[in-house]
């Protein structure tokens, strides 16, 4: 189900469908597929025109991430380091970040964790240690 998802979300061999891909994408989710929650979530991000979605988003990531599913985990770190569908809170960020990195099965999603490194090294940087001015700059990027 999921794969079907994946298919019609990009257009594979299918007419690219957002509606067939949330169909098939909530299908494999709420048969507890971690991808398949982890893939609804990002779906639901991505629509922007009612903003509940964002909130069905946020409730599909943390789903996925409260499983140890380690791109969950990550997209929730970067949600809440950029506020992006939720208000911007730098501990959650942190605490996404910092699952991602202990996750000894993290090999597997090795590009990942090393964004994930980054990001929490950003995060601790942007959140605690910098002036005003230079959070100003760091934003630019």
């Amino acid at each position: 189900m999921n794969q079907l998802g994946l298919m019609y979300s990009k257009g594979r061999c299918v007419p690219r469908s957002k509606a067939e891909a949330l169909k098939w994408f909530t299908r494999a989710a709420e048969l507890g597929d971690l991808n398949g929650q982890y893939q609804l979530g990002l779906l639901y991000k991505k629509i922007k025109d009612d903003p509940s979605n964002q909130i069905k988003a946020l409730e599909w990531l943390t789903k996925a991430a409260e499983c140890d599913f380690l791109p969950a985990e990550y997209e929730l770190g970067v949600m809440y380091s950029t506020g992006d569908g939720v208000q911007k809170d730098y501990d959650i960020a942190m605490h996404w970040f910092d699952k991602v990195i202990d996750n000894p099965d993290s090999e597997e999603y090795k590009d990942i964790k090393d964004k994930a490194v980054l990001y929490h090294s950003v995060v601790r940087i942007y959140s605690s240690y910098c002036p005003p001015s230079e959070k100003k700059i760091i934003s630019y990027y």
